[in-house]
């Protein structure tokens, strides 16, 4: 029982200590902010972007129309039937 009251004192002495500790944090900031650096662009280096994203999108509308490959097999089966139909009513 001598022990328990014992640590049980020493934990009250601790909780004490605690709620009267004091935290201290020290903030290190820099005042001054780098500022950013605006690039102006020229109308060569404009036109050479433009130039590359027209090609960009070209290569893309040419690889869409590639993706496209099960749609075309139909497509040319239906004209040919429209065609051989228009020709026999036409007869």
């Amino acid at each position: 029982q001598e022990e328990i009251e014992s640590q049980e004192g020493h934990l009250k002495l601790l909780d004490d200590q605690v709620s009267y500790s004091t935290l201290e944090i020290t903030l290190f900031y820099e005042k001054d902010i780098a500022k950013p650096t605006v690039v102006k662009e020229t109308f060569l280096s404009r036109t050479k972007t433009s130039l590359g994203s027209g090609w960009d999108m070209l290569v893309g509308l040419a690889l869409w129309c590639i993706t496209q490959w099960p749609w075309y097999i139909p497509i040319v089966l239906l004209i040919i039937l429209i065609k051989r139909y228009i020709k026999k009513r036409q007869k």
